[in-house]
């Protein structure tokens, strides 16, 4: 940094490199303004008295060095201009960017506000839905649980009813053979025949007559009474072998429905089992974007 020298004491002179604000800058000002002042009143002594103390002692040499003085320290006052107005353009510049440093802090602030906001959601709603879950598997258990003793109990039943009208089946075609065997040979040693009829709960007995003394008044009337009781039975054996095929097929439906609620079973499990992990890489995924 150039130094000048004016009657004992120092100036210093700063150039634009140097910081603006800084103490040296306003050490230099603040001299050069006292020193100018200061030389300005000398100047017009000398003028007026002359200078006795020169060695030389003529007024030329002090004028020409007061102008030297004079525009080295004009020089100093543009300088210290320029330096203010670069100061001024450097506090705007730093203020616009300040400025903006605050309004992305503001905005990066509402960002993290936001995503913190939304991950919180994100837990609970994944704390929901995971109680909702374990809600609904236990109502499954329960479902399949009841609905098995039900099924198991109505298939027990079912296998019931089938063995049932199996020996029912059964009696009534050794009933029904019987009666064609008897029919065939027909036989005069049959004392009556016996007919029950279930809705009226009657029980109608035909005696043979001891004392009829054509054959063919006999005859007759057995005859008719043995086809109708052999359409009765064959009567009563459809409608028994009808019932046979329906619980047959209700219990087809029952096995197939069975095997359907296990295999919903299994894919509940299988849900179950994907759903969580699932949703914890969601929530993982966005506290990492956070």
């Amino acid at each position: 940094m150039p130094i000048l020298m004016i009657r004992g004491r120092c100036v210093f002179r700063s150039s634009l490199t140097s910081r603006p604000g800084s103490a040296a800058f306003s050490k230099t000002s603040s001299c050069a303004q006292e020193e100018y002042a200061r030389l300005r009143s000398m100047a017009s002594g000398s003028l007026m008295n002359g200078d006795i103390n020169h060695p030389h002692g003529s007024v030329s040499g002090n004028v020409g060095s007061l102008e030297e003085t004079l525009q080295q320290m004009n020089t100093l006052i543009k300088e210290n201009r320029d330096l203010k107005e670069a100061l001024k353009q450097t506090n705007l510049t730093m203020k616009e960017r300040f400025e903006g440093l605050s309004a992305w802090k503001e905005k990066q602030k509402e960002e993290r506000d936001f995503l913190e906001q939304r991950l919180e959601e994100a837990k609970t709603r994944l704390n929901s839905m995971d109680a909702e879950n374990a809600g609904l598997n236990k109502r499954v258990i329960e479902l399949e649980k009841n609905g098995a003793e039900s099924l198991h109990s109505e298939l027990e039943m079912l296998r019931g009813q089938i063995a049932r009208l199996q020996a029912e089946k059964h009696d009534l075609v050794a009933l029904n053979s019987e009666l064609q065997l008897k029919m065939g040979q027909g036989s005069p040693s049959d004392s009556f025949i016996e007919i029950r009829i279930a809705e009226d709960d009657l029980k109608v007995t035909q005696e043979l007559p001891g004392a009829l003394k054509e054959p063919s008044a006999f005859s007759m009337p057995k005859a008719e009474s043995e086809e109708q009781t052999v359409r009765q039975l064959l009567h009563s054996l459809r409608a028994e072998t009808d019932e046979k095929e329906r619980l047959q097929l209700t219990l087809q439906e029952a096995q197939c429905r069975i095997a359907e609620l296990m295999t919903g079973q299994e894919h509940n499990d299988s849900c179950a089992q994907t759903s969580l992990p699932v949703e914890n890489t969601v929530g993982l995924s966005s506290f990492a974007r956070c």
